[in-house]
Parts: C-alpha cells; sequence; structure tokens
C-alpha cells in the first residue's frame, strides 16, 4: 500500500485528492495539512511514502518545504501541485528534492501516473509545465 499525504491550503483540494487517492488501488491517504508547521509535525509521528505538496502555503513557501521535508526525511518522495508553469518555479522545487511537478489543473490520472513514475525511481513532470520550460527542465535527481 502506497502512504501518501497532502499538503494544500484548499480545503476542496484536499478532499477531492484524498476522495480519488482512495478510490485508487494500492493507494492510501495517510493524512492532509493545509500549513507547512503542520507536515512537519505530522512527520514526527508517520512518514508516507508520497508527499503531494501545493507550493502556496499560508505559513511556506512550498520549495522551502521540500527542502525541509527533503532533509529531515529523504526517503519520501515529493511531488509538486501547483498553479504556477514557469521555469524558475518548476526548476526551484526540481532543485530543492522534488521527484515530480504537476499543475493543479491535471486529469486525476495524470496524478496517479506520476505517482507511479516516482514510486519507480523515475521524475514526472506534466506536459504543460514541460512545454512551458521548453527543454529547460533540471531533471529531479
Amino acid at each position: 500500500m502506497v502512504r501518501i499525504f497532502i499538503t494544500d491550503d484548499h480545503p476542496i483540494v484536499l478532499e477531492g485528492l484524498k476522495n480519488v487517492l482512495n478510490a485508487t488501488d494500492g493507494f492510501s491517504v495517510m493524512g492532509t495539512c493545509s500549513t507547512g508547521k503542520e507536515t512537519l509535525e505530522a512527520f514526527q509521528e508517520k512518514e508516507p511514502d508520497i508527499l503531494l505538496l501545493d507550493i502556496n502555503l499560508p505559513d511556506i513557501n512550498g520549495v522551502e518545504l521540500c527542502a525541509e521535508v527533503k532533509k529531515k526525511h529523504p526517503d519520501v518522495y515529493v511531488i509538486a501541485l501547483s498553479v504556477h508553469n514557469e521555469a524558475p518555479i518548476i526548476n526551484s522545487m526540481l532543485r530543492q528534492g522534488a521527484s515530480g511537478y504537476i499543475q493543479k489543473n491535471a486529469l486525476s490520472e495524470i496524478i496517479v501516473e506520476a505517482i507511479q513514475d516516482v514510486l519507480k525511481g523515475g521524475s514526472y513532470v506534466c506536459e504543460q509545465s514541460r512545454e512551458s520550460c521548453a527543454g529547460r527542465v533540471v531533471k529531479a535527481d
């Protein structure tokens, strides 16, 4: 069972993602948070396999939170979920250790595909973001 955690400050996004992912065979959403502080506190008790992470949070920038999560929990795969589609932001997330980057308007199948790819050791950048970067995407490690 793939353990997934979601951090996003929009309740409807949290609920929607939770429903979609819990309905996917082999996936289990083990927690949701709306702030970076809550996320770091939750990770002290339980560590997921995947963190779906919004970049715009009320208390910390998602890029900074990604770096903090990867420093304290290097085995957690981080996949950014964002409305931002600019190369500098995408590359910042990947440089801080994110294994994936997906636009928030992506279909649920894309999110599932990204999680599966990342768990196999790959990286995933959605087509919209790849096009936005026009070949300037830094590969996630």
